[in-house]
């Protein structure tokens, strides 16, 4: 199957396991730690649960504060195994989650789930629609489907365009292409994507207001700036860091 004219490639397990590896490095974790805690708390308090999928893994600090916080049956997916290994050992309460080895384009259920989520994955995939229409059919009635992307629009992105280090805002930069990124997203193609694949958007949220790259957030600002930047991105969802949608099926 096809969406915008779009050919699935086939999966290459080496380069999955190359990018997993980058995503669980301590320099790339301690980097974007603070980016990934404000990621959690705003898809957190629109969560309904019980029954969660969470759709690539990452890093897994965003497993392991689902798994402590309780509320939560977990299945966390992931077509790396590198990565769902670093996951097992990170997680907190490891019999809280139940992770599956599976391409997001192969996943299979026979559960229906309360919230899943798609944070920062549909940049990575060849066919964005394609997984949004999978995963739509494993979302109960009144469930919710929970998405990040970067933000194409940042003003990072705006400043290092610019600064002549992007050609475009929407253009990829090294650490993009080193974690298997496919695009960056603005706000009207993922509303696009959404929409193709029937899914309605029932709120909208900006992920922190990123004026410079993340080691140089990490060194030059203290906790009381970059929480101040995280309530501006509320106001500025437009402008920042990233973009977060909450989208439930579209009642025909």
């Amino acid at each position: 199957m096809e969406f915008f004219g779009i050919k699935p490639r086939k999966f290459n397990l080496k380069e999955l396991d190359q990018q997993g590896t980058c995503y669980s490095s301590k320099a790339f974790t301690n980097e974007r730690v603070y980016i990934y805690w404000y990621r959690y708390q705003v898809v957190r308090q629109r969560m309904k649960g019980p029954k969660v999928l969470e759709v690539g893994i990452g890093n897994a600090d965003e497993t392991n504060w689902l798994s402590e916080d309780g509320s939560f049956e977990i299945v966390s997916i992931d077509g790396s195994q590198s990565v769902l290994d670093h996951a097992a050992q990170k997680v907190r309460y490891p019999e809280r989650v139940t992770f599956i080895h599976t391409y997001f384009e192969e996943f299979d259920s026979d559960i229906m789930f309360d919230d899943i989520l798609i944070t920062h994955s549909l940049e990575h995939v060849d066919d964005p629609v394609r997984i949004l229409l999978n995963f739509k059919k494993f979302l109960k009635p009144e469930g919710r489907l929970h998405i990040t992307v970067p933000n194409a629009k940042s003003i990072h992105r705006m400043l290092g365009k610019e600064m002549g280090l992007l050609e475009h805002e929407e253009s990829l930069n090294s650490c993009d292409i080193e974690v298997g990124h496919q695009r960056v997203y603005t706000i009207e193609l993922l509303r696009d994507h959404v929409s193709c694949a029937g899914l309605y958007v029932i709120d909208y949220d900006g992920i922190i207001l990123k004026p410079l790259s993340d080691s140089q957030m990490n060194i030059l600002l203290n906790n009381e700036i970059i929480d101040g930047l995280f309530a501006v991105g509320h106001r500025l969802p437009e402008l920042a860091a990233e973009i977060y949608l909450c989208c439930c099926e579209k009642i025909v």
